[in-house]
């Protein structure tokens, strides 16, 4: 692993209606700042009718959260954090205050809207007006995307990075990232989103399930997948006694009522193991940004329970410190990581 940013875990904290405590978090970030690339400021999530107001309040109290950030620690390895919806006043005092690297936070869409709303290519386009002068298409200062899980959201703004933990979603649902071919190339732009996962109610779906799609793209899926040196996968359908104790991996529930039938792999891949999905989809991520380097590094977060396979192929990661706080397991996985780190260094 090359690079690594220590997040606050502001959005995760949010949804668990819980705080931060910003003075754990500023020792915590003492403790590792000479380990760790960049770390980001503890920024609040607005709750409720989001106004006018309201965003001024949470916009003054990330400011001050930011501002005790930096007398503590080295302030070129703060990421403030800006928000859609915010005034883009806010945004100015952060680079009038000489800040060189600013996140931008909360670009996720309502559940059934598309990624290219009215509302998203304006936001975008007010981004652009503010950070990237007439004449040039180079930012002003460093910008980084959280969560900007979508390739698309990627393409909309020149970042200088990014954050992503749809991989590894996605791979816990079934879901594999498939480049189309073109032209007897891959393009990793608008990739398909394969199921693997012999559970899925998208088997019953033509063309969503690696099971029913057409023998033409089930060829290139065949063929990309042995060229990135993965394998779909085989299984069957065995009935078993009440009293079945099932394997953890080589087999997996029929139903969520855990008796009658299992899965049973007959050759491992992606369709029977989820490991095979998350490494295929980092994979995916590592080939995309290879195809277009104007995004400088994706940084890899969801690897707080991450295996050693993943993280091997992992040069930019991202964690949390609510998660890292909240589990002794995921503290001794976040120290080896920062052990690689120091390795990776030495050499």
């Amino acid at each position: 692993m090359d690079s690594f940013i220590l997040d606050s875990g502001a959005f995760t904290a949010f949804t668990r209606d819980v705080e931060i405590d910003l003075t754990a978090y500023i020792e915590f970030c003492r403790q590792h700042i000479d380990d760790v690339d960049y770390v980001v400021a503890l920024d609040v999530i607005p709750k409720g009718i989001r106004t006018s107001q309201v965003f001024d309040d949470v916009c003054r109290q990330n400011w001050n959260n930011w501002k005790q950030m930096c007398n503590r620690l080295p302030r070129e390895k703060i990421i403030p954090v800006f928000h859609r919806g915010e005034s883009w006043e806010w945004l100015r005092r952060y680079i009038d205050a000489g800040c060189e690297y600013i996140g931008f936070g909360q670009m996720r869409q309502k559940p059934g809207k598309a990624i290219h709303d009215q509302d998203m290519l304006m936001w975008f386009a007010d981004m652009k007006r503010h950070l990237i002068p007439e004449g040039t298409d180079t930012p002003i200062v460093k910008t980084h995307g959280f969560a900007a899980t979508g390739l698309d959201v990627m393409q909309l703004f020149p970042w200088h990075s990014v954050d992503s933990s749809t991989w590894v979603k996605s791979a816990g649902y079934g879901r594999v990232w498939i480049p189309k071919e073109r032209r007897g190339k891959w393009d990793y732009l608008d990739p398909c989103v394969v199921n693997f996962s012999p559970k899925s109610p998208t088997k019953y779906k033509k063309g969503d399930h690696v099971c029913n799609v057409t023998f033409t793209r089930r060829n290139q899926i065949v063929r990309y997948l042995n060229e990135i040196g993965m394998r779909v996968g085989e299984f069957e359908r065995v009935e078993v006694p009440d009293d079945y104790e099932k394997p953890e991996v080589v087999e997996q529930w029929v139903d969520t009522s855990k008796s009658g039938a299992v899965y049973r792999e007959k050759s491992p891949g992606l369709s029977t193991r989820l490991l095979h999905r998350k490494i295929s989809n980092a994979k995916f991520i590592r080939r995309f940004q290879d195809t277009h380097p104007s995004i400088q590094k994706i940084y890899f977060a969801g690897i707080e329970d991450a295996e050693p396979e993943i993280l091997d192929l992992v040069d930019h990661g991202l964690m949390s410190f609510f998660y890292i706080h909240s589990s002794p397991t995921i503290r001794k996985m976040f120290d080896g990581i920062i052990e690689r780190l120091k390795d990776a260094r030495k050499s």
